[in-house]
This record gives C-alpha cells, structure tokens and sequence, in this order.
C-alpha cells in the first residue's frame, strides 16, 4: 500500500491551470485488486486469471482515487468544498504486476453559481509513455467573496439617518450571516459524523519511511451528542482525538498531547483527512513543544 501524500494547500492564486501536480511510479499489485475487491465486490475473474488482454489485469477503476492522494490542489477554503464530478477516459488495459506511472496536472478553473471549480487531471501510463488512461475530477468550493460582500442602497447614503440605519442594518446583516453560516457548518459537521461512526483499520507512513505503522481509530457519540474519536496502536499507544473543523466530506482533528514513540516526546498531532466512500486518506503533523516535527500519510477503511 501506498499512503497519501502531505496537504499543503497552495494559495487560491497559486492554484492555476497548467500548474504540475506530481505524480508517483508503482506496480499493480495483487494487493492492490484484493483492496479493490473488498471495497467494491467486485471479483471479476479477469483480475486473477486469463483475460482476452493475455492474463489478469487490474480493474479499470483500480486508481479511482489517485486524485486525491495530495490534497494541495484543493482551494484554501475548505468548509463547503463540493465533489462536483469524475470523468474517465480508458485507453488501454493495466496487466498485473506491470508498473505504470502518474501525473497530477491542473487543467480547468471556472465559476460557476458563485462557486469556484477546480479540475484536477491524472495521466496513468506505462514505462514507456503510453497512454493507459486519463481522468478529470471537479471540486467545487464557496467563492470567499460571497460572505464578505456588502449591498449597498445609494438612496440611503443622502439620508440624514444613515449612521444609525447603518448601523442597525450591519447588525441585522451580521446576525443573518453568521445564522445561517452556523447552520451550515452544523449541518455538513453533522453529516460527515454520521458517515465517520464507527471503528476504522488504519495504516500510517512517516515521511521518509515505507514501514507501516497500523492503528485502528474509533469513532462514536457522547451523551451529550459530541463525536468522541480514540486512535489506538498496535503497540498500545492510544489518544483522543477532538473535530477542529469539518466540510462535507474533508475534516479537521486534533489530538491530546501524547507521547510519540518516534519523537520520544510529548506531542500534539493535527491530521487533515477526507472521507471517499468507505475510505478516509490523509496527513498527519505531530509538533512537540521542543520544536521537533513528525509528518506522514494514512489510510483508513472501515473495520468489520
């Protein structure tokens, strides 16, 4: 297994179109189809056996989220981020066990019914360069401008009563805003706890290391109604967790301080994740109070 890539997200203006995203080289594993299989149900025979392409070949979908494995595309304004859609175009098939190669580029901006869109293409191909396939996802987000932005009636600047009418109204404006801005953060934190609750297998990655490190994360309700999350280690290391902030489907948390094994210190880890499908996909940033940092990657689906 592979683990996602650091979020670093780029400012909205370093978010152009053209801009090189990175990409990976890796080989279609048998693994790889197994995860597949157990997500998805699907067990074609093709997978593991002959096929008309000469012996097994990997499902066509196999890298459904590649696009997702840096987030840094993503425009800073998280809350409210929207999965537009996914369009696929297959050119050929991935035999298993041959190793094929990515590439994340930026091809599309738009605005659309005052939300910002972001086009995000991936390029798999083989060692040579062939094409075998291309995919382009779009995330829509809230254009930042929306919230900010103050109408203003040109009549009522020549009234005698503006300082007052300004005032009154700008109150009544501001409660309206952050009503309906608390709602929605409400509603999409609601949302995303629903799909969170549970217990998750998990594996992480230091930056720098290929070794995995396992941990399961738990989520459930307190009585009062509050997402209480535990992260659990093989080795016994276990915390709780608190959201920090969530969108529709990409999230916030952070840790109580706890001791890290590496760092051999007291931390406080803040991981950013999204939730696709029945799978979560993410970072993570350890900070001690020393000043030294641990960062890494992880990948989570749902446990049985």
């Amino acid at each position: 297994m592979v683990a996602a890539m650091p979020i670093e997200f780029f400012p909205a203006a370093e978010v152009f179109v053209g801009r090189d995203l990175g990409g990976r080289r890796t080989v279609v594993s048998p693994a790889d189809v197994d995860r597949y299989g157990d997500g998805t149900g699907d067990r074609h025979p093709w997978y593991t056996g002959d096929s008309p392409f000469g012996g097994p070949v990997a499902p066509a979908l196999l890298y459904h989220s590649e696009v997702y494995r840096d987030l840094g595309w993503y425009l800073p304004n998280l809350i409210g981020n929207l999965h537009a859609k996914q369009e696929w175009d297959l050119f050929a098939p991935m035999p298993l066990g041959a190793p094929v190669r990515t590439r994340s580029t930026i091809v599309g901006r738009y605005r659309k019914r005052n939300r910002d869109y972001v086009v995000n293409e991936v390029l798999i191909t083989d060692d040579d360069g062939r094409w075998l396939q291309r995919s382009r996802t779009h995330q829509s987000f809230l254009v930042d401008q929306e919230r900010r932005s103050t109408v203003v009636d040109r009549e009522r600047e020549k009234r005698t009563d503006r300082d007052t009418m300004t005032m009154a109204d700008s109150a009544r404006s501001t409660d309206t805003v952050m009503a309906r801005d608390t709602a929605s953060s409400s509603q999409a934190a609601t949302a995303v706890a629903d799909r969170l609750l549970g217990s998750w297998t998990a594996k992480g990655y230091d930056n720098g290391s290929s070794r995995a490190q396992p941990f399961t994360i738990i989520w459930s309700r307190s009585p009062d109604g509050s997402l209480a999350v535990t992260v659990a280690f093989s080795g016994g290391e276990k915390y709780n967790v608190k959201m920090v902030s969530s969108g529709d489907s990409t999230f916030v948390y952070e840790s109580d301080p706890h001791q890290s094994p590496t760092l051999k210190a007291q931390v406080v880890t803040r991981t950013q994740a999204k939730l696709v499908g029945d799978t979560l996909i993410g970072s993570y940033q350890a900070k001690a109070r020393g000043g030294k940092v641990l960062k890494g990657t992880f990948r989570a689906t749902r446990g049985s």
